[in-house]
Formats: C-alpha cells, structure tokens, sequence
C-alpha cells in the first residue's frame, strides 16, 4: 500500500479516536503509561493531552494496587477484553465512578490496551442512596423493637446505638448528655468509640468547643446536619480526629424528656452529602422514637413505682391514690370498693353511684371500641389473670376519648383484690394518629421496584383491592392484564442476568410509555408484570394488549433475537377477590403459554 494512503487512513483513524463522544484511553499493556486521550478524555478528567501522555494509568486510578492494575491489563491481553467499576480521581481532586471496558488492539505490531471510560456516577449515588435508605429503615424497625420493648433507657440507648451502626453502616453512633459544665458524656456509643476518647465537646456558648453541632443542637433544640466535616470550619477543633477516624459527614438530633431536651443523638459517616431528605425523615423519626421511648420507660417505672408503694406501704395507699391524676379503682369480684376522685372527674359519676356498679358490666368493653386491634380482653384476675393493658375508646357527651386501661391483681387488706388504673390518653393517641399520617406519606418508598423503577408487588396487591373494591360497588367494568417474557430463563443463561436485567427494565420503560395514565402498571415478580385497567371492558383491554404485544415483538432489545410475551386476560365478575380474579389472569397466560407462546389468551379459553 503506498506511503501517503497509509498516512491519510492513520489521520482519519485519528480524527475518529479524537471526536468520539465519550472519553477514551490508549494504555501501554506493560507499563501502564498512558499512550494517548481523546477530547472527551480531556473534558472528562481536566488533563491536557501531554499531561495525559506523561501518566501511568495509576494516575487517575490511586485507589487500586498497582500490581492488581497491572493483572486488569494481562488479562486484557490473555481475553482481548475485559471490564470493570473503578473510582477514577480528576484532576481537580474530584472522585469519579466509571465503567471501564477495555479492548486489545495492535498498532505497529505491539499490543495496547483501548478502554472506553463511562460515568456511571449518577448511578452509583442513587444506588448507594437506596442502600442507605434501606439500611436505615432497617435500624430504624430494629431501633423501634426497642423502643416498644425496653424498660431501662441505658439498655435501650446501648442497643439503638449497636443497630445504628450494625444495620445503618455508621462509623459511630452515640447518646450524650452534658454535665453540670455543659461538657458532653456518652452513656452509650458503638463504632468507633474511640474517636470519643477524652474528646472535649461542650454545650456551653462561651467556648470554643461549644460552638459545634452538638452545642448548636442542644441550644436550638433542632437537629444539625452537617454534609461534609472537613468543609465546615466551626468544626476545626476536631477535624484532624475525624480524619483519623474516616469521618467525613456527621448529624446530631435532639431527644426530649418530659417536654424538654434531654440528650443529644450522635451519629457519624465515613461518606460526604449522604443526608437527603428522606434520610433526614429516618432520623428524625428515630430521635422522636427514642424520646417515646423514654417516655414508656418512664410510664413503666411509675408504673412499676406505684404496685410496689401498693404491696409494700398499704397505710399510705390511699393518700397516694387520691393524689395521682389517674384513675384508681380497686374491686372484688362483684363491685367497687374502693375509687379514687381522679377516677370520678374521668368518668362524671358520683362516688355513691360508681360503688353501686356492677365491675362485670363496667369492664365489659366491645371489641369495635379497642384502638389497637386482636388486644385480648382482660379476663378476672380471680381467674388467675396477672394483668392486662389496653387502650379503648370511650365517648363522653359526643366527644371520643382515649383510656388507657391498666389492671392487675393485688393483695389488699389480706385479699386478692382487683386494681385498675385509668388515664386520659386522648392527646397523645391524636399525636400519633398525626404520626400515621406522616408515616403514610412516606411509605411510596417501600412500593416502587428497585430495578425497574415500576410499582412493586406490594403496591399492586393494595391497588387492586382499591380499585376492585370500588369497581363492584359501583358496578364499573374493569379489566386485568398480566403477561411473562418468553424463554425468559434461556436468556438469563444465554447472556447472564445482567443482560436479563437490562431487558426487565427496557421492557418495563417500553410499556409504561404506550399504558394510559389510568392503567397501573406493576412487576408481580421475575419476568411477570401486570396491568390494571380500571374503566375498561375486556374488548378495549384486548385491544390494549395486542398493541403491546406487537410493540414488544418489533422492539429492538439489541441482543442479536426478538423478545416476545405471552398474555392474559380476564375482567370482573359478581363477587370476585383479588384472589379469585388473579387466579384467572394467571390460568389465561397459562394458556396463552401452553398454546404457543407470543399471543394473547382472554380467561382460560379464548386466544
């Protein structure tokens, strides 16, 4: 081939490495140096291309053992290809994730190495988003199991900040309360607890170890977040500690004690800009966890206070009683002998009348009027039931109030007697009803698919009961569609689950565009998807379907074979379930599979 044809075909080969659209590296397999860098290189890293050429691939790349670098690129030359994740460092300090896939190529008859870098930054952070929030509603499950259960509060804050750190993957979790100076201590902590070893943090303004966000948060009595410690300069003091440590973000909440700030919730990340919104509502509601918490232990220590002052000091039983805020009455089997004024303000009855009641009839309390649902009834503690606690309604001049109903058995004036205790629980029932509502707004994050970005099962089961309830009360059609991948299985083992995966959410993206804005679209599991369409007779559903089927046959999944799905449909009946009308969807794909796949079945008859 003449000279000048040569030279003209390497120019226009290099044209083409320059002005591809994404960044590309040209590396010495050997050495590791890198040969050369399109402009998208440049852009992406903020070398120039003689900066790039003075580099070894560890340059950009510090965060991997040379020698395992230099095993990535044998075996590159061994295969002719591989790929890989790695954390790529630009050259303003910055920390990238990329997709490497390297390619062997020879040029004048010596092997480099091609590798065509891809941000997957963005996907990465929402990734490791998604793990955090499911971390942390993890510990925050757990925390609550502690909350419910525990009666010693160092025991509790021990076990929340173990779980803190174990299921919410923090470097350090801590409870702190400050002493009389305003210097912190830590009654609890887990992770690296040495980071608080003779550590000097104050809520006292006055200093400058007061000045941090532990001081800020006990003033303000709000929670502090701050994204990145070595940014914040208030944080100064103890910066280099923090550095010893990994840490690199931090928050402190407040927890409240009858009304006021009691102590400071602590916890500590080895990651920057890790607390977004949601995150933030987790801890939150963890802090306000932990304060209920101290609120039941201390109900529970007054509580257990007050049986013992009973079993222990019976002169002074009614002194205490009549002094209490709750309502005190003691019983035999029959009636009342004795009611404290507390009990008579709750229930307007004059202490005449309230003794002439019959206790049977009293505590005779309807299932419907229990607040929490399946609470067993209490049985008479002359049938050798200890106790019981239960919260019901109980309506007084129109207006719904709460009672929290505690009753055990007590040996009064050498008897078993029956002790009941009442309080107004209204205030605090509203609250958490409040609390709920909250709790609801946040729970689409539990209900969307985390591959596909649809809705899961979960929030298909719940739509459906909706919409099929609503359907057979005002006797409106609706139709159910549900459909599978073809040879699913053979794709998984043909290409690998990671091509499995990518055509699950092509796919989903697909039909959720060509679905009205009333079809709810959801993945039931695996390969299987399906479609409620509400207001649709099964003609029109059909008709839906077909659309869909052929959009999925002629859509271009780039993996060299078609991609085909097997339908189903059915529509309401008199009378249906969830269960029912699921059961015939699924006998309908059934046949649509058994009869040849890539059509589209109505029932278990027609297709």
């Amino acid at each position: 081939m003449p000279p000048e044809i040569i030279i003209n075909a390497e120019s226009r080969l290099k044209i083409f490495f320059d002005k591809l659209p994404v960044p590309l590296l040209i590396i010495d397999v050997e050495t590791g140096l890198i040969m050369d860098a399109n402009e998208k290189a440049e852009i992406f890293y903020g070398y120039a291309k003689d900066e790039f050429q003075r580099m070894t691939i560890a340059a950009i790349n510090p965060f991997i053992p040379a020698d395992d670098l230099a095993a990535f690129r044998a075996k590159a030359l061994s295969e002719g290809y591989n790929q890989a994740i790695f954390k790529h460092k630009r050259k303003d300090g910055s920390i990238k994730n990329v997709e490497a896939n390297i390619s062997l190529i020879l040029y004048n008859n010596k092997h480099y190495i091609l590798s065509v870098i891809t941000d997957i930054t963005e996907r990465v952070q929402a990734q490791e988003r998604a793990r955090r929030l499911y971390d942390f509603n993890a510990a925050l499950a757990k925390i609550n199991e502690f909350v419910a259960d525990s009666k010693d509060e160092n025991e509790m804050f021990k076990s929340i900040c173990e779980s803190a750190v174990k299921l919410g993957n923090l470097k350090l979790a801590y409870i702190a309360k400050p002493d009389e100076s305003g210097r912190l201590q830590f009654p609890a902590s887990a992770g690296e607890t040495g980071y608080l070893d003779d550590v000097f943090i104050s809520v006292n303004p006055d200093i400058p170890e007061g000045q941090g966000t532990s001081g800020k948060t006990w003033r303000k009595q709000k929670s502090y977040y701050i994204q990145s410690f070595a940014s914040a300069s208030f944080l100064s003091l103890w910066k280099e500690r923090a550095e010893r440590f990994g840490i690199k973000s931090t928050a402190n909440l407040p927890i409240f004690r009858n009304g006021e700030i009691w102590a400071l919730f602590g916890i500590y990340h080895n990651e920057e800009n890790i607390f977004d919104d949601d995150l933030k509502i987790l801890l939150e509601e963890t802090a306000k966890n932990i304060s209920r918490g101290l609120g039941r232990i201390d109900a529970y220590k007054n509580e257990l206070k007050l049986r013992n002052a009973l079993e222990q000091e019976r002169d002074l039983f009614k002194i205490l009683i009549e002094n209490i805020h709750s309502g005190i009455a003691l019983y035999n089997q029959e009636k009342f002998i004795y009611v404290n004024s507390a009990i008579l303000d709750l229930f307007h009855y004059s202490k005449e009348k309230f003794l002439n009641l019959n206790v049977n009839d009293f505590f005779r309390i309807k299932e419907d009027n229990l607040y929490y649902s399946n609470t067993p009834i209490f049985k008479p503690y002359f049938n050798k039931e200890f106790s019981s606690r239960f919260i019901y309604q109980y309506l007084d001049g129109g207006k719904i109030h709460y009672i929290d109903l505690f009753r055990t058995a007590i040996t009064y004036n050498n008897e078993q007697t029956g002790l009941a205790i009442f309080a107004d629980v209204t205030d605090q029932i509203l609250k958490e009803q409040h609390i709920l509502i909250e709790r609801e707004e946040y729970k689409e994050l539990s209900e969307i698919d985390a591959l596909t970005g649809i809705n899961n099962r979960r929030s298909f089961d719940n739509k459906l009961a909706e919409l099929l309830n609503a359907a057979l009360r005002y006797n409106r059609p609706l139709s159910l569609i549900m459909f599978d991948i073809d040879h699913f299985k053979n794709i998984n083992d043909t290409y690998g689950h990671e091509t499995g995966d990518f055509i699950l959410k092509e796919l989903s993206a697909l039909v959720k565009e060509n679905l009205r804005s009333a079809d709810f679209f959801a993945r039931y599991g695996g390969e299987e998807f399906m479609i409620i369409s509400p207001e649709t007779f099964i003609s029109t559903a059909k008709e839906l379907t077909e659309r869909l089927r052929l959009k999925i046959e002629k859509h271009n999944f780039n993996i060299g074979d078609s991609i085909t799905c097997s339908f189903g449909i059915t529509d309401i009946e008199q009378n249906d379930t969830s269960k029912s009308i699921v059961y015939r969807v699924d006998a309908a794909l059934y046949n649509a599979k058994e009869t040849g796949r890539n059509k589209v079945c109505i029932d278990d008859v027609s297709c």
